[in-house]
Protein backbone atom coordinates (compact mmCIF):
# COMPACT_ATOMS: atom_id res chain seq x y z
CA UNK A 1 0.00 0.00 0.00
CA UNK A 2 1.27 3.44 -0.95
CA UNK A 3 -0.60 5.43 1.77
CA UNK A 4 1.12 5.99 5.12
CA UNK A 5 -0.16 4.30 8.25
CA UNK A 6 -1.86 7.40 9.67
CA UNK A 7 -3.78 7.97 6.44
CA UNK A 8 -4.95 4.36 6.40
CA UNK A 9 -6.16 4.58 10.00
CA UNK A 10 -8.01 7.79 9.18
CA UNK A 11 -9.75 6.18 6.22
CA UNK A 12 -10.79 3.17 8.33
CA UNK A 13 -12.30 5.44 10.97
CA UNK A 14 -14.08 7.50 8.32
CA UNK A 15 -15.48 4.37 6.71
CA UNK A 16 -16.81 3.22 10.10
CA UNK A 17 -18.57 6.58 10.52
CA UNK A 18 -20.08 6.61 7.03
CA UNK A 19 -21.07 2.95 6.97
CA UNK A 20 -24.46 3.82 8.46
CA UNK A 21 -26.54 5.78 5.94
CA UNK A 22 -28.44 7.67 8.64
CA UNK A 23 -25.34 8.91 10.42
CA UNK A 24 -23.66 9.82 7.12
CA UNK A 25 -26.66 11.84 6.00
CA UNK A 26 -26.88 13.48 9.43
CA UNK A 27 -23.22 14.53 9.22
CA UNK A 28 -23.55 15.71 5.59
CA UNK A 29 -27.20 16.83 5.31
CA UNK A 30 -28.71 17.61 1.96
CA UNK A 31 -29.42 21.20 2.98
CA UNK A 32 -25.71 21.91 3.51
CA UNK A 33 -25.10 21.69 -0.26
CA UNK A 34 -26.40 25.20 -0.93
CA UNK A 35 -23.94 26.66 -3.48
CA UNK A 36 -24.59 26.03 -7.17
CA UNK A 37 -21.25 25.09 -8.76
CA UNK A 38 -22.47 23.69 -12.08
CA UNK A 39 -19.56 23.85 -14.53
CA UNK A 40 -17.07 25.00 -11.90
CA UNK A 41 -16.15 22.05 -9.64
CA UNK A 42 -12.58 21.77 -8.41
CA UNK A 43 -10.55 19.37 -6.29
CA UNK A 44 -11.48 19.05 -2.57
CA UNK A 45 -15.07 20.13 -3.24
CA UNK A 46 -17.82 18.26 -1.36
CA UNK A 47 -20.56 18.04 -3.98
CA UNK A 48 -24.08 16.73 -4.43
CA UNK A 49 -25.26 15.70 -7.90
CA UNK A 50 -27.83 13.53 -9.62
CA UNK A 51 -26.60 10.68 -11.82
CA UNK A 52 -28.71 9.02 -14.49
CA UNK A 53 -28.85 5.21 -14.38
CA UNK A 54 -29.85 3.61 -17.72
CA UNK A 55 -32.33 0.76 -17.62
CA UNK A 56 -32.83 -2.03 -20.11
CA UNK A 57 -35.86 -1.59 -22.33
CA UNK A 58 -38.70 -3.91 -21.38
CA UNK A 59 -42.45 -4.05 -21.58
CA UNK A 60 -42.99 -2.48 -18.16
CA UNK A 61 -41.04 0.79 -18.29
CA UNK A 62 -38.58 2.55 -20.59
CA UNK A 63 -37.75 5.43 -18.24
CA UNK A 64 -34.24 5.69 -16.80
CA UNK A 65 -33.61 5.79 -13.09
CA UNK A 66 -31.65 8.30 -11.02
CA UNK A 67 -29.51 8.23 -7.93
CA UNK A 68 -28.37 11.05 -5.71
CA UNK A 69 -24.67 11.05 -4.85
CA UNK A 70 -22.90 13.11 -2.21
CA UNK A 71 -19.12 12.87 -2.28
CA UNK A 72 -15.77 14.58 -2.14
CA UNK A 73 -13.76 15.31 -5.30
CA UNK A 74 -10.36 13.74 -4.63
CA UNK A 75 -8.96 14.10 -8.15
CA UNK A 76 -9.71 15.90 -11.42
CA UNK A 77 -7.71 15.80 -14.62
CA UNK A 78 -7.84 16.28 -18.38
CA UNK A 79 -7.24 13.18 -20.49
CA UNK A 80 -4.13 12.96 -22.63
CA UNK A 81 -5.81 11.40 -25.66
CA UNK A 82 -9.03 13.44 -26.02
CA UNK A 83 -8.55 16.15 -23.33
CA UNK A 84 -11.85 15.28 -21.60
CA UNK A 85 -12.40 16.52 -18.04
CA UNK A 86 -12.73 13.60 -15.60
CA UNK A 87 -13.47 13.69 -11.87
CA UNK A 88 -12.82 11.05 -9.20
CA UNK A 89 -15.49 11.34 -6.50
CA UNK A 90 -15.24 9.55 -3.16
CA UNK A 91 -18.82 8.67 -2.21
CA UNK A 92 -20.06 9.81 1.22
CA UNK A 93 -23.67 8.69 0.88
CA UNK A 94 -25.91 7.73 -2.01
CA UNK A 95 -29.66 7.21 -2.40
CA UNK A 96 -32.09 6.32 -5.15
CA UNK A 97 -31.66 3.61 -7.75
CA UNK A 98 -28.63 1.33 -7.27
CA UNK A 99 -27.04 3.32 -4.40
CA UNK A 100 -23.28 3.15 -4.02
CA UNK A 101 -21.56 2.07 -0.78
CA UNK A 102 -19.60 4.73 1.14
CA UNK A 103 -15.93 5.41 0.33
CA UNK A 104 -16.41 4.14 -3.23
CA UNK A 105 -14.20 5.76 -5.89
CA UNK A 106 -16.58 6.94 -8.63
CA UNK A 107 -15.09 8.05 -11.97
CA UNK A 108 -17.36 10.66 -13.57
CA UNK A 109 -17.03 12.69 -16.77
CA UNK A 110 -17.53 16.42 -16.45
CA UNK A 111 -20.58 16.45 -18.72
CA UNK A 112 -22.22 13.76 -16.53
CA UNK A 113 -21.41 15.62 -13.31
CA UNK A 114 -22.92 18.88 -14.58
CA UNK A 115 -25.92 17.43 -16.45
CA UNK A 116 -28.56 17.83 -13.69
CA UNK A 117 -26.91 20.70 -11.75
CA UNK A 118 -24.25 20.33 -9.09
CA UNK A 119 -24.21 21.81 -5.60
CA UNK A 120 -21.38 22.03 -3.08
CA UNK A 121 -20.68 22.84 0.54
CA UNK A 122 -18.96 26.02 1.58
CA UNK A 123 -15.23 25.88 2.20
CA UNK A 124 -13.77 27.10 5.54
CA UNK A 125 -11.58 29.44 3.48
CA UNK A 126 -13.08 30.40 0.12
CA UNK A 127 -9.88 32.19 -0.95
CA UNK A 128 -8.10 28.83 -1.18
CA UNK A 129 -10.84 27.56 -3.45
CA UNK A 130 -10.49 30.60 -5.72
CA UNK A 131 -6.79 29.79 -6.19
CA UNK A 132 -7.64 26.14 -6.95
CA UNK A 133 -10.25 27.19 -9.53
CA UNK A 134 -7.79 29.56 -11.25
CA UNK A 135 -5.23 26.77 -11.50
CA UNK A 136 -7.87 24.41 -12.90
CA UNK A 137 -8.94 26.94 -15.54
CA UNK A 138 -5.31 27.38 -16.65
CA UNK A 139 -5.00 23.63 -17.19
CA UNK A 140 -8.33 23.63 -19.01
CA UNK A 141 -7.20 26.35 -21.44
CA UNK A 142 -4.02 24.42 -22.16
CA UNK A 143 -5.96 21.20 -22.75
CA UNK A 144 -8.38 22.94 -25.13
CA UNK A 145 -5.51 24.40 -27.15
CA UNK A 146 -3.91 20.95 -27.42
CA UNK A 147 -7.25 19.50 -28.54
CA UNK A 148 -7.67 22.22 -31.18
CA UNK A 149 -4.20 21.54 -32.58
CA UNK A 150 -4.90 17.81 -32.65
CA UNK A 151 -8.12 18.33 -34.62
CA UNK A 152 -6.38 20.69 -37.07
CA UNK A 153 -3.58 18.17 -37.65
CA UNK A 154 -6.17 15.45 -38.17
CA UNK A 155 -8.04 17.50 -40.78
CA UNK A 156 -4.84 18.50 -42.58
CA UNK A 157 -3.79 14.84 -42.67
CA UNK A 158 -7.11 13.90 -44.24
CA UNK A 159 -6.75 16.62 -46.89
CA UNK A 160 -3.21 15.48 -47.69
CA UNK A 161 -4.35 11.88 -47.99
CA UNK A 162 -7.19 12.78 -50.38
CA UNK A 163 -4.79 14.91 -52.45
CA UNK A 164 -2.37 12.00 -52.74
CA UNK A 165 -5.22 9.73 -53.82
CA UNK A 166 -6.25 12.19 -56.56
CA UNK A 167 -2.68 12.39 -57.79
CA UNK A 168 -2.44 8.62 -57.90
CA UNK A 169 -5.67 8.36 -59.89
CA UNK A 170 -4.46 11.00 -62.33
CA UNK A 171 -1.14 9.22 -62.90
CA UNK A 172 -2.62 5.75 -63.38
CA UNK A 173 -5.81 5.74 -65.56
CA UNK A 174 -8.85 4.11 -64.10
CA UNK A 175 -9.80 0.60 -65.33
CA UNK A 176 -13.44 0.90 -64.28
CA UNK A 177 -16.14 0.17 -66.83
CA UNK A 178 -17.78 3.09 -68.57
CA UNK A 179 -21.51 3.71 -69.00
CA UNK A 180 -21.64 1.41 -72.08
CA UNK A 181 -19.85 -1.48 -70.37
CA UNK A 182 -16.48 -0.69 -71.99
CA UNK A 183 -13.26 0.13 -70.20
CA UNK A 184 -12.34 3.80 -70.02
CA UNK A 185 -8.71 2.95 -70.78
CA UNK A 186 -7.96 3.18 -74.54
CA UNK A 187 -7.19 -0.10 -76.28
CA UNK A 188 -3.76 -0.62 -77.89
CA UNK A 189 -3.41 -0.46 -81.65
CA UNK A 190 -2.69 -4.20 -81.93
CA UNK A 191 -6.05 -5.08 -80.38
CA UNK A 192 -7.95 -3.12 -83.09
CA UNK A 193 -6.55 -5.11 -85.99
CA UNK A 194 -8.97 -7.30 -87.88
CA UNK A 195 -12.03 -5.32 -86.72
CA UNK A 196 -14.28 -3.37 -89.05
CA UNK A 197 -13.66 0.39 -88.54
CA UNK A 198 -16.55 2.69 -87.81
CA UNK A 199 -17.74 5.20 -90.36
CA UNK A 200 -15.77 8.43 -90.25
CA UNK A 201 -13.07 7.12 -87.89
CA UNK A 202 -10.66 5.28 -90.24
CA UNK A 203 -7.49 6.58 -91.82
CA UNK A 204 -7.81 4.92 -95.28
CA UNK A 205 -8.94 7.57 -97.77
CA UNK A 206 -9.01 5.49 -100.97
CA UNK A 207 -12.37 4.84 -102.59
CA UNK A 208 -13.53 1.23 -102.96
CA UNK A 209 -14.51 0.05 -106.48
CA UNK A 210 -15.31 -3.54 -105.58
CA UNK A 211 -19.10 -3.69 -105.96
CA UNK A 212 -19.38 -7.11 -104.33
CA UNK A 213 -17.54 -5.99 -101.18
CA UNK A 214 -19.64 -5.96 -98.03
CA UNK A 215 -18.26 -2.59 -96.96
CA UNK A 216 -19.60 -1.06 -100.21
CA UNK A 217 -23.05 -2.46 -99.44
CA UNK A 218 -23.03 -0.88 -95.97
CA UNK A 219 -21.71 2.51 -97.15
CA UNK A 220 -18.19 2.05 -95.76
CA UNK A 221 -16.29 1.94 -99.06
CA UNK A 222 -13.97 4.78 -97.98
CA UNK A 223 -12.47 2.55 -95.28
CA UNK A 224 -12.23 -0.72 -97.08
CA UNK A 225 -8.89 -2.49 -96.95
CA UNK A 226 -9.48 -3.84 -100.46
CA UNK A 227 -9.61 -0.37 -101.98
CA UNK A 228 -7.84 -0.12 -105.34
Amino acid sequence: LSDPKAELINRIQKHAELRDFTSAKRKYPRGSFCINCTGDVCRQDTVLFKQQIPQKHNNESNYPGYRLVAGRVVKESYGVKKQQHTFTVEVIWSSGMQPLPPMTQLLVKGRVLYRHKTYRQKWPNEAERVAAVVEKHARGDEARSVRLKRLENKQSGRRLESKQKRRALGKWPSTRRGPQGRSSRPLPVSSRRGKRPRSGTGEVQECCTVKDCSCFMYGMERHCTLAL
